[in-house]
C-alpha cells in the first residue's frame, strides 16, 4: 500500500506528538512522590488505600502500573515506581498470570500473596 506524502506526514505529526505525551507522562512520574517514597512502607498506607480505591475498577490505570513495571527498560531511574506499581498490583489482586516479567530489577517492593504463575522471571 502507497502512502501519500500528505499521509506520511500526518502518521508522522502524530508520532511525534505520541512520543513528546509519553515523554511529558514519564518526566512528571520522575519528580512525582510515586517513583521517589517506598510506598509499601507504613507510612504510605493511607496513600496507598486510597489510590487502589480511586482505581480499582479503571481497566486503563491499572494498564498504566501494569507499563510501570516495565519501565526499568526505557530507564533505570524508574526502579521505585516499578517497585510501587508491583506492590500495589499484588495487594490489588491484579491478575499477573502470564506476565513477562524477566530481567525486572525491584527494591523494597512488599509481594506478600503475590501469584506469578506462568510469569517469566528469569
Amino acid at each position: 500500500m502507497n502512502q501519500s506524502s500528505e499521509d506520511m506526514e500526518e502518521n508522522l505529526f502524530v508520532e511525534g506528538n505520541d512520543i513528546k505525551i509519553i515523554h511529558n507522562i514519564l518526566k512528571t512520574i520522575k519528580e512525582y512522590q510515586f517513583n521517589i517514597n517506598n510506598f509499601s512502607d507504613e507510612k504510605f498506607f493511607q496513600i496507598k488505600e486510597e489510590i487502589k480505591k480511586k482505581i480499582k475498577e479503571n481497566k486503563e490505570i491499572i494498564e498504566l502500573f501494569k507499563f510501570l513495571v516495565h519501565l526499568w527498560v526505557i530507564d533505570g531511574q524508574f526502579i521505585v515506581c516499578k517497585s510501587n506499581s508491583l506492590n500495589l498490583l499484588v495487594e490489588m489482586k491484579i491478575d499477573l498470570k502470564s506476565q513477562q516479567l524477566e530481567n525486572i530489577k525491584i527494591q523494597n517492593a512488599l509481594l506478600i500473596g503475590a501469584d506469578f504463575v506462568r510469569c517469566n522471571l528469569s
